[in-house]
């Protein structure tokens, strides 16, 4: 029996080397789904867990409101506490300036130290490294020099943005900071602006019921806080997405190899077991060599994986400023044992499938095929009757084909309407500047403002809306529609994101004086970056005037020197660039995922190929001799497998638009920002190109092999 095991294992170094190239295909393929799914999947629920974890442990607000009350008691079921801040601008950035908070969103050192003294400041360390600023460096506040001790963050800032009406953070315009509560108190006394936030169990009816406030805002609508929890866990899902393609993929890939191979074994088999080897001795030595590279390429995948998780986990560092990241070691654990067993399983299933069952049974094949009756050319017919017969090769082709497809056109897909989302920024978006102005603060209108009142009502979902309240003759807010008294107008975006059309009815509701409205749609304009609703009222008809507003006064120009003290100022470029922001961490993740796609399509369609082919030179051996030529022979073993690549290709391109919808949808559903899937067709265009160009190269590979036959 020694000497029988060593006859099969040369064998099985024999098959190794006669089939290096597939077996490598194999190799790169278990690679990068096991990188791909450690590095990806881990790191996204890493970044997941320890913003969870950090919230928690830093006391993440449920909501926030304003008021008119100074004192609020705190009790077992409801803990509340009073924010100040102050705005410095300066040479157009904006920092935001807090008070330690000692119960709600307390901050967290992210390097440094924290501020002994009236003379320290801890930066935001996104504005810090943006800015060209270092600990150790001095910033100048209202003609006073601060010392940069440290870096630092609170739950309700890791998304430190100027305000919900942009997309993502600019740390180069806005950044945050804190300061000793004495000194805040000294430097900004009765000229900072406050709200007050809460933790609590409690319904947001019941809060409002217990606090009485002017506003309210719960945490479920704060972009600031979801957005990077929704950031967290679209890329998690997305990484389970990609790991089940790549699987797929590999499934397929193993079932092209055992089924080649098996065919060519078939009679060694019959004959090995006559010599007296048992079944579990053959099916050991036939899954042998696909298990070492197996085993070879999933270690090095694991390890590549588990050495490039904290990149992953720092991917959207330059968007979030995130607290202390820490690697989750128990989904590290359920990586490796998962990938393991998904990877082995497949293999000896697919092995047992395709050498030892069913191995005797015989399939009869009617000479009165239909094909034959169809009234086109023999050698289509043949193809026809090659297909009907070899359905396991044709699903092979098929779903390889629709998996990568998909990858490929999610990627595309992505990038592109991102893409479109900021070149719509720059189209929707004409003002300069807008300034937040508090009810009651004085504001002398100039030439070229427009005053606007925004209203934060909720929706049936409980989600909150943004109603803008508008002239007839609005010059930002028209977007080419004429403005009548009356209109009540919807977005592109609202519509597309809530399904709602001309003629259709919203009900928003006040959750603080428990008021409804219903308005009927009238029109729709071509606003898709936000989902916003708008109203075109008299003044004195404006049937929101007993409930709290913010006006907007939106300009052309840099300097408003007739408002005391906006609240916030938020910039046209602010806008544009936080999109800009975002499109530069995509890119990047795309182009990454793109040349993944690229080198799966080239080495499948390599394997594909080359599989049919052995699969079938007996018959084009045949065939010759019966005097086709090479062409009739292409169309007999290759005909119709481009249409059925381009026919894959398109339904895994409108398979992948409802893909980057969800996936977009994860991240921001409940924002008022919406990135429109694009309706490009080229990219479907660009899918099929690439194809093309890989299949035809190789298919003029396989033609010089048949030549040569």
């Amino acid at each position: 029996m020694v000497v029988k095991g060593q006859n099969l294992n040369k064998r099985i170094k024999r098959r190794i080397k006669n089939n290096k190239y597939k077996l490598s295909i194999i190799f790169l393929v278990i690679f990068v789904s096991t990188t791909i799914f450690t590095s990806f999947f881990v790191g996204s629920n890493s970044v997941l867990k320890s913003i969870i974890s950090f919230n928690e442990k830093y006391n993440v607000e449920s909501g926030t409101f304003i008021s008119n009350h100074d004192e609020y008691i705190d009790n077992s079921r409801i803990k509340v506490e009073k924010n100040k801040y102050k705005e410095i601008r300066h040479h157009g950035k904006t920092i935001r300036i807090f008070k330690p908070r000692n119960l709600i969103n307390k901050y967290q050192i992210t390097s440094g130290t924290d501020i002994k003294t009236n003379n320290d400041i801890l930066l935001d360390k996104n504005f810090l490294k943006e800015n060209n600023l270092k600990i150790g460096d001095t910033i100048n506040i209202n003609s006073k020099k601060f010392s940069i001790v440290g870096t630092a963050i609170s739950p309700d800032y890791i998304t430190t943005k100027n305000s919900d009406l942009v997309l993502q953070a600019n740390a180069k315009k806005f950044g945050i900071a804190f300061i000793k509560s004495s000194c805040f108190e000294k430097m900004f006394s009765g000229e900072y602006l406050s709200y007050y936030s809460y933790t609590s169990n409690l319904s947001l009816h019941e809060i409002v019921a217990k606090l009485h406030p002017e506003y309210i805002n719960d945490s479920k609508n704060n972009t600031r806080i979801q957005q990077v929890i929704g950031d967290a866990k679209a890329p998690r899902d997305l990484s389970i997405l990609l790991t089940c393609i790549f699987y797929l993929i590999t499934i397929g890939l193993l079932s092209v190899y055992h089924y080649e191979v098996s065919k060519k074994e078939n009679k060694n088999i019959t004959v090995l077991l006559n010599l007296g080897y048992k079944k579990i001795d053959l099916f050991k030595h036939y899954v042998k060599e696909t298990n070492i590279i197996l085993s070879i390429s999933w270690v090095f995948g694991i390890i590549t994986g588990t050495s490039t998780i904290n990149v992953i986990m720092q991917m959207n560092s330059k968007i979030y400023n995130y607290p202390e990241l820490n690697i989750d070691f128990s989904s590290l654990i359920i990586v490796i044992f998962s990938s393991f067993f998904m990877t082995f399983i497949a293999n000896n299933i697919i092995v047992f499938r395709f050498y030892f069952r069913n191995k005797n049974k015989k399939y009869k094949h009617s000479n009165k095929s239909v094909f034959f009756r169809i009234n086109i050319p023999f050698y289509y017919k043949f193809r026809l009757l090659k297909i009907f017969r070899n359905k396991r090769e044709l699903l092979i082709f098929i779903s390889l084909i629709f998996f990568v497809g998909l990858l490929m056109n999610f990627s595309l897909l992505l990038k592109d309407s991102v893409s479109e989302y900021v070149k719509d920024l720059k189209k929707e978006n004409k003002f300069n500047q807008i300034y937040f102005i508090n009810q009651g603060d004085y504001y002398k209108k100039k030439k070229d403002d427009e005053e606007v009142k925004l209203y934060t009502l909720y929706d049936e979902n409980n989600i909150t809306q943004n109603v803008y309240v508008i002239n007839k003759n609005s010059k930002y807010f028209n977007y080419n529609l004429t403005l009548e008294e009356g209109d009540v107008i919807v977005s592109k975006a609202y519509s597309e994101k809530y399904n709602k059309n001309i003629g259709d009815y919203i009900t928003l509701k006040d959750i603080i004086k428990n008021d409804k409205y219903k308005f009927k749609i009238k029109k729709i304009n071509n606003s898709s970056t936000t989902s916003n609703i708008y109203l075109v009222k008299k003044e004195s008809q404006a049937i929101f005037n007993k409930n709290i507003y913010f006006n907007l006064a939106l300009t052309t120009s840099h300097r408003h020197t007739e408002i005391e003290e906006p609240s916030a100022i938020l910039s046209r470029e602010e806008i544009i660039t936080s999109g800009h922001n975002i499109l530069q961490v995509i890119n990047k993740q795309i182009s990454l995922i793109i040349i993944i796609a690229i080198v799966f399509q080239s080495a499948l369609l390599f394997s594909l190929l080359e599989f049919i082919l052995q699969n079938n030179i007996k018959s084009i051996n045949i065939l010759k001799l019966q005097g086709y030529n090479l062409n009739e022979l292409m169309k007999m073993h290759f005909g119709f497998n481009f249409i059925l690549a381009i026919i894959c290709v398109l339904l895994s391109y409108l398979l992948s638009n409802l893909v980057v919808r969800i996936f977009l949808d994860g991240i921001m559903f409940d924002f008022k920002n919406f990135v429109e899937v694009t309706g490009d067709f080229k990219i479907f265009l660009i899918s099929n190109l690439v194809i093309l160009v890989i299949y035809l190269f190789y298919l003029y590979r396989i033609r010089n092999k048949i030549f040569k036959l």
